[in-house]
């Protein structure tokens, strides 16, 4: 399953498109072609994160998509997703794969070179990077140095 990292990969958050709830982002993302949804809400209780979570999953079973949960590990296990993605300051890789297990995929968000190239060794499937030009997304951090 890791090797099928590929296609469109959509992040849900109802603070970047108001008035649509993370099924709903998911649903349309799922039927324009995404093959990966990750849910991220920083602001949700976990039940309301749980919640919505359970839902996106059975869409993207239905779908044979991939689904990840962001930073709430214990959510991707009770939900049974495919993986996860931590930052640098939540549960270690290395935690959430005892968590998730061999056959989860835990991808890592990184903002520097050594960062991204330390993920590897700490067991990360697969690295977020960025952000690589400005955005509102992401008010705690300013951009990386573009492409280069």
């Amino acid at each position: 399953m890791k090797n099928m990292l590929s296609g469109l990969y959509v992040i849900t958050d109802e603070e970047i498109c108001p008035g649509r709830t993370h099924v709903e982002i998911a649903r349309a993302a799922l039927a324009g072609g995404a093959r990966i949804i990750q849910i991220r809400d920083k602001k949700a209780s976990d039940r309301e994160f749980y919640e919505a979570a359970m839902a996106i999953r059975m869409l993207t079973a239905d779908a044979k998509a991939l689904f990840f949960v962001n930073d709430r590990v214990h959510i991707a296990a009770a939900v049974q997703a495919d993986g996860v993605n931590v930052g640098q300051t939540d549960i270690p890789v290395s935690a959430a794969r005892e968590i998730l297990g061999a056959n989860a995929i835990i991808g890592l968000s990184c903002d520097s070179l050594e960062q991204a190239m330390e993920a590897k060794e700490l067991g990360a499937d697969y690295v977020g990077f960025g952000p690589v030009f400005p955005t509102l997304t992401k008010t705690d951090a300013g951009p990386v140095s573009g492409i280069e």
